[in-house]
């Protein structure tokens, strides 16, 4: 069941929290650069393209990322006057490819294609936790290949129990630049510092880092937004290595239900009221650099207005 149709009291709350969060201004918040969010084809399958540009509109987005399965899906999203999207090629080329893209020749060549011709502006989302595969694979090394190549960047989304598997990777590539998604997804301030401190083309971002998700980057209630101990001082030490974005799907730690209608668009107002509230409690310019500058400069997108 959608955590978010059972706690409407805990949704109000998040929705009021960033309302008022990072100098909000009621129905003109400040702009927010969102770096991971998808339109999967069990997403198009009940949330049309002119719905997700309208959420965009709501929550004066100025730069959205969108990754899908099939790759092309995310070509689907338009920029707007007001939002600038940034479509990145996914190796899920397919519905259903998703547990064998490593082994798909065809996977390079429409990298190659549509990168060549301009349609994606990197490559990701690139899942490598537990999918049967390691950093020598050809087609993920082919994908390496084709960043460097094409000076685009990776959103990279690891499993692991430590920093050690991301260090590895953008180790050995220093001439990729990688954003790392959900700030390595269940791990700590110390392990996220580790990685950043090695590897000087690493980027982390924070979606996904919510209540309904893999958490542990602030507690939620009533009164707002708490980040656990550790995070700030990270940020603060880095203050140009972090992003964040929302990442809008329902089902993502369920994979059995993968197959199923994905309703995550309708978990947008409140994953974003999450988000903006917990950069409320960072100091007005480090919070702006998260939610927006360094989201800008990394995509090399201006900053509006």
């Amino acid at each position: 069941m959608n955590p978010f149709r059972t706690s409407l009291f805990l949704s109000a709350a998040l929705l009021l929290a960033g309302c008022a969060g990072s100098g909000g201004g009621g129905e003109h918040p400040p702009p927010f650069a969102d770096i991971h969010t998808h339109y999967n084809w069990n997403q198009a399958e009940i949330t049309e393209p002119e719905e997700v540009t309208a959420a965009f509109t709501r929550h004066n987005v100025s730069l959205a990322v969108v990754v899908a399965e099939p790759s092309e899906n995310a070509l689907k999203i338009p920029s707007t006057e007001t939002t600038t999207v940034v479509p990145l090629f996914s190796p899920y080329i397919r519905p259903g490819i998703r547990p064998r893209w490593h082994l798909d020749e065809r996977v390079l060549e429409e990298a190659r294609a549509g990168l060549a011709a301009g349609e994606y502006q990197g490559i990701g989302e690139v899942h490598i936790g537990g999918s049967g595969f390691g950093p020598d694979n050809g087609n993920f090394a082919g994908l390496l290949a084709l960043a460097a190549e094409f000076d685009v960047p990776v959103l990279l989304h690891v499993e692991a129990g430590s920093a050690d598997y991301a260090m590895e990777i953008c180790g050995d590539h220093p001439d990729v630049e990688f954003l790392w998604a959900h700030a390595g997804g269940i791990l700590g301030p110390d392990e996220v510092r580790r990685a950043v401190a090695a590897c000087d083309n690493l980027w982390v971002e924070f979606s996904a880092r919510d209540p309904w998700h893999y958490g542990r980057l602030a507690d939620a209630g009533p009164e707002g937004k708490t980040l656990r101990d550790g995070w700030e001082e990270l940020i603060a030490d880095y203050p140009d290595r972090f992003m964040t974005g929302t990442d809008p799907v329902a089902n993502a730690h369920e994979t059995y239900r993968w197959h199923e209608a994905n309703d995550g668009w309708s978990m947008y107002d409140d994953i974003m009221a999450f988000h903006r509230g917990w950069l409320d409690q960072l100091p007005d310019d480090l919070a702006r650099r998260v939610r927006l500058t360094n989201a800008h400069r990394f995509f090399d997108v201006p900053l509006p207005e």
